[in-house]
């Protein structure tokens, strides 16, 4: 492996398997949960003949939908500059659409599963909703923590930067001879 000062650092796997972690919870998921919401709602709600007036999908509304589908694109197109690595400050504005992506995401989650008690009727499946938000929140805090993790090291910022610094250099050279001992 060449490493000298004029070589383009080339894209750490960790930032690609970040990337694509944030890609996958945070605009993935939504736009499948906008898909079956849509298809839901046209089965359920247009082709029903009344009978089931008043049913929500997870506790969803339209507008929350809509949040999650334009935030997942928005974040998409900050996922797609990111992976290119241009420009230089995707390094700090990607981990920074990621933690409000978490905050609204955990928010959404939190008003789905907001209920009225008695008056909204009893459920069979809240159980199941409880443990997915739970899960669902406990996994956004993690991709979070890795991403915020994983940004900040050298080798992120050797490749946003786009050049090695003396420092990332000798980092690479101990890493070499770590490899051959």
């Amino acid at each position: 492996m060449q490493t000298n000062s004029q070589s383009k650092p080339k894209r750490p796997f960790g930032v690609s398997l970040a990337i694509l972690t944030g890609v996958t919870v945070f605009a993935i998921l939504p736009l499948l949960i906008t898909v079956l919401f849509i298809y839901l709602n046209n089965r359920v709600y247009l082709e029903g003949d009344g009978s089931f007036s008043g049913l929500t999908f997870l506790g969803l509304s339209t507008p929350s939908v809509g949040t999650y589908t334009a935030a997942a694109i928005l974040f998409l197109g900050v996922a797609f500059f990111a992976w290119r690595g241009r420009p230089a400050a995707m390094r700090f504005i990607f981990p920074l659409a990621v933690f409000i992506m978490a905050i609204l995401m955990s928010v959404l989650v939190g008003v789905a599963g907001s209920s009225t008690g008695f008056q909204a009727g009893i459920d069979s499946a809240e159980t199941a909703r409880q443990v997915f938000r739970e899960g669902y929140v406990i996994v956004i805090l993690l991709v979070v923590v890795y991403i915020s993790w994983f940004f900040n090291r050298w080798s992120a910022r050797a490749y946003y930067r786009g050049y090695y610094t003396p420092e990332d250099l000798a980092l690479i050279t101990a890493y070499q001879q770590d490899l051959t001992v």
